[in-house]
């Protein structure tokens, strides 16, 4: 199994942004690759001999600085969208473009790869790093064709004052299509975060309502089958009835299971004896119902203010277990490791891939993406580990007193 986001849509606020920016740094390296052999097609075509020699310096150093960036932009785990290494990679372009245009003795063919430097900034994510850079390519642009020997004698000032128009022109347009993908990067930064929120509050209520409901059944109907239970028990010492005894016997079973169901909806363990004592139980009360071997190793000798929602966490996940994987066995591993909580869930059934995930968010099971947002908001995290069969969960949160 491949490790995979537990939050299935991708709606992650910082995967959304670190996904844009890898993708436009890949497509502006490869770009890159071919500004370079339009270059060479410029020096070939439309400059003399006696230039090659140092144009092709500047291409085999530039070229070679291409290919490094776009070997680093497709590396796994790659930092090539790091802004200090775009703007790094931003200053070579302008610098590179320009001083190729400076190598040659004028013409309109070297002036027309400065163009090449207003269409590599469309990819940029940063509309400010953009701005700058449309900025000195303009400003460098206009020098060029006001100093060129070739054009302003032969195209006059009105013409060459157009000229320069048109880059300008060129170049508001790719940063107005900058800041608008920026924008629409925010929005949808703005919109994931509050599905999260949502998500979050929607839990939140959901515990509330959990704890209010286990605590009505414990407090009700528990205690009114409790009590059935003695009277029968009482009335079958002095009757050899047979219907009786079945009755006490259908009563007591009755009682074990609302006592699991008020355990699940929120258990008082957790509250009286501690998370430890809770995922005990947990896995205990799981191997019964579903007759999965499970496990619960555990060295969690501290109380935090996380246990409520780390036990949320690990209900969810052993729900799943039981009710998705079709494992034989399971394993339930609880620790605290340097102040931090460390869950982990393993099970040795089918697995679970990304569209399956996929397909239940959509189907309204959103358990898994809400409680990743409510340990991320925790300042913890929740990461599917690969392995060969099955599935493994951890879940780790920073320990609060």
């Amino acid at each position: 199994m491949t490790a995979i986001s537990a939050d299935v849509d991708g709606s992650d606020v910082h995967e959304i942004r670190e996904n844009h920016q890898l993708l436009s740094v890949r497509a502006a390296a490869l770009l890159r690759l071919a500004v370079v052999g339009l270059m060479a097609g410029a020096m070939v075509l439309g400059t003399g001999m006696h230039e090659w020699f140092a144009q092709s310096v500047l291409l085999v150093i530039y070229g070679a600085g291409a290919i490094w960036v776009a070997v680093l932009a497709f590396r796994k785990g790659t930092s090539a969208a790091h802004p200090t290494t775009q703007t790094v990679v931003a200053v070579v372009d302008v610098t590179a473009i320009c001083v190729f245009e400076l190598l040659s003795d004028g013409g309109y063919t070297p002036l027309a790869v400065m163009v090449l430097l207003a269409l590599l900034v469309v990819l940029e994510v940063s509309a400010r790093r953009a701005a700058a850079i449309l900025a000195v390519s303009a400003v460098a642009f206009t020098a060029v064709v006001v100093f060129d020997p070739v054009m302003l004698p032969d195209l006059g000032w009105a013409k060459t004052i157009f000229v320069c128009a048109l880059f300008a022109f060129l170049c508001c347009t790719v940063l107005a299509v900058v800041a608008t993908q920026q924008r629409h990067l925010g929005e949808i930064e703005r919109l994931s975060a509050s599905r999260r929120a949502l998500l979050a509050d929607t839990m939140t209520a959901f515990d509330d309502e959990r704890r209010q409901l286990s605590e009505s059944l414990h407090d009700g109907p528990l205690q009114l089958v409790m009590a059935a239970r003695f009277d029968i028990s009482e009335a079958a010492k002095a009757s050899t009835d047979d219907r009786l005894h079945r009755a006490l016997s259908s009563l007591r079973e009755v009682i074990g299971r609302m006592r699991e169901a008020t355990f699940l909806l929120h258990p008082a363990v957790l509250d009286q004896a501690g998370l430890a004592e809770a995922a005990q139980k947990l896995a205990s009360i799981t191997e019964n119902r579903s007759g999965i071997d499970i496990s619960a190793e555990v060295d969690y000798p501290v109380r935090s203010s996380v246990d409520p929602l780390v036990f949320a966490v690990m209900r969810e996940l052993v729900s799943n277990v039981e009710r998705h994987s079709g494992a034989a066995q399971a394993r339930i591993e609880l620790r605290a490791v340097e102040r931090v909580c460390r869950l982990d869930v393993v099970d040795d059934g089918v697995g679970i891939s990304p569209e399956t995930l996929s397909r239940r968010l959509a189907e309204g099971h959103i358990g898994i993406a809400s409680h990743r947002t409510r340990v991320e908001a925790a300042g913890g995290r929740m990461t599917f580990i690969p392995t060969a069969v099955g599935t493994h969960v951890r879940v780790e949160l920073p320990l609060l007193q």
